[in-house]
């Protein structure tokens, strides 16, 4: 089922007595490069010959890489065990820097400007094709200007240019077996997994917490700055007011209602129309007028069990029935733990921002396609996957 190779030399199979190793455990977060903590026994075959750095260590389950990185540090335990614990790929865009630049364009043009930087200073195992970029700015014309006068590296860039100001998603993809790892910039992962988690079959542990300390009710929207000629002032912000009954914010009247009058301004330093700066501040308020739903689950993969039953993976959206707990949901993984050694150790932890169940089950019956006939009870399960 796993494999890890270090370069291209096998060093664990799960299926082989002799490539074996201590532990292993790999976490994967959104936006995040991800890490690999594994250990190895002092009489195995390649205890000695690991580059850190240098080495990479990638990892297959059923023959689908899940991880790939570089060792960053290791450690030798009380048994003398080597731990070893790597970075995720896209740790490597922290080894080139963006020298100081001044950038009008689009955000695909702004992305591909910076892996090309990117791949121009670092070796080829380091280095990223380019993928999907959805990610737009501006309804009307696209235009982002973008300026940075520090030598920052590649990664910082990315999320501080990009991800943080227009929102989206940076993951890699890869083509067939193709081990070059390829980084997309989306808006939203529409990818809803067939494999379901639910009470009785496959859920194990569950912690669910709601929080209401980002919600806003009132909305202010501040454009890009408009020069007035005054060379001693700061240049004022493009408001709605001219277009909005003489009023600079937007409001849920039902948000509210249910949490009274929560204020926030944002900037959207691009946007230049009046029109579309109103848009985007109802698109946020949208997004921040709901409580946020964050559920801690602990759920074994049946993919383990069954090669026909499709993997739990990073960014999916997964529904969840419990109905002990009332609760029925489609939640994207925001986050992923996976123990070579110990799958039922395996954790995921779904999060998303909703308005109404209602809303929810007419998402979820669009989007999902229910497994039937699994019925395997969890210690019937963990139970297959110890023999």
């Amino acid at each position: 089922m796993y494999q890890i190779y270090a370069d291209d030399t096998l060093i664990y199979d799960s299926k082989f007595e002799d490539y074996r190793i201590a532990k292993g455990v790999i976490t994967l977060e959104k936006n995040k490069s991800g890490s690999f903590v594994f250990s190895l026994y002092p009489d195995h075959f390649y205890y000695e010959q690991f580059a850190r750095l240098k080495t990479v260590i990638t990892v297959y389950k059923s023959n689908k890489i899940i991880f790939r990185g570089r060792i960053l540090n290791e450690t030798i335990d009380f048994q003398n065990n080597k731990v070893l614990t790597c970075e995720g790929e896209l740790g490597f865009l922290q080894d080139s820097i963006i020298r100081p630049f001044n950038f009008s364009g689009t955000p695909r043009d702004l992305f591909i400007k910076l892996i090309e930087d990117h791949n121009a200073q670092v070796e080829n195992f380091k280095q990223f094709g380019v993928g999907e970029v959805t990610v737009i700015a501006d309804a009307v014309d696209n235009q982002i200007i973008r300026e940075n006068l520090e030598y920052e590296s590649t990664y910082d860039n990315l999320i501080n240019q990009l991800s943080n100001i227009l929102g989206g998603y940076i993951y890699i993809t890869r083509e067939g077996n193709d081990t070059r790892p390829i980084l997309n910039y989306v808006k939203d992962v529409d990818k809803v997994s067939s494999q379901m988690i639910e009470f009785g079959s496959n859920l194990k542990d569950y912690t669910k917490t709601i929080k209401a300390d980002s919600v806003a009710t009132v909305i202010i929207p501040l454009g890009a700055q408009i020069d007035d000629g005054d060379s001693n002032t700061e240049d004022p912000r493009l408001t709605i007011e001219s277009i909005n009954d003489g009023v600079d914010y937007v409001y849920s009247s039902t948000g509210v209602a249910m949490y009274g009058r929560v204020c926030k301004v944002v900037e959207f330093d691009d946007v230049t129309d009046v029109w579309e700066l109103k848009r985007k501040g109802e698109e946020y308020l949208e997004s921040v007028v709901n409580h946020t739903i964050t559920v801690e689950l602990n759920a074994i993969d049946l993919h383990l069990l069954d090669k026909s039953i499709e993997s739990f993976n990073l960014y999916d959206y997964i529904q969840v029935i419990s109905d002990p707990h009332n609760f029925r949901a489609l939640l994207q993984c925001n986050k992923q733990s996976i123990d070579l050694l110990k799958p039922e150790n395996d954790m995921i932890v779904l999060g998303h921002t909703y308005t109404t169940l209602t809303d929810i089950n007419r998402s979820t019956a669009k989007a999902v396609s229910r497994i039937n006939n699994v019925s395997n009870s969890v210690a019937k399960v963990a139970t297959s996957l110890k023999d």
